[in-house]
């Protein structure tokens, strides 16, 4: 094979493989469960996060699955599992000022 057709057929792999990513990301950012088949939405979200090469548990990953969600279901689980805030899960730690700070 000629390095001209190596470098053809790499091109191209990478583009049908950013097309396919790039595809999914959209069918993931469209998603929304219906009849109320919530396995069925779990199961689709996390097929096109693997197909668009995303980690499923990213905090804007977690985001678009619950936009996909009817609000009604959201506001249950909400209100049954509240989220702690994040101020009072980080223990406040005393600023350290590194240009005072003794070498010893």
């Amino acid at each position: 094979m000629t390095p001209w057709k190596v470098l053809e057929r790499e091109f191209c792999n990478s583009f049908i493989n950013y097309a396919k990513n790039e595809q999914a990301f959209e069918e993931l950012r469209k998603l929304k469960i219906t009849n109320g088949k919530v396995d069925k939405y779990i199961t689709e979200f996390r097929r096109l996060t693997h197909r668009a090469g995303l980690n499923e548990n990213n905090e804007a990953n977690i985001r678009m699955f619950v936009q996909g969600l009817p609000t009604k279901l959201v506001n249950i689980v909400i209100d049954t599992h509240p989220i702690p805030s994040a101020r009072m899960d980080v223990q406040k730690k005393p600023k350290r000022d590194l240009w005072t700070q003794s070498t010893d």
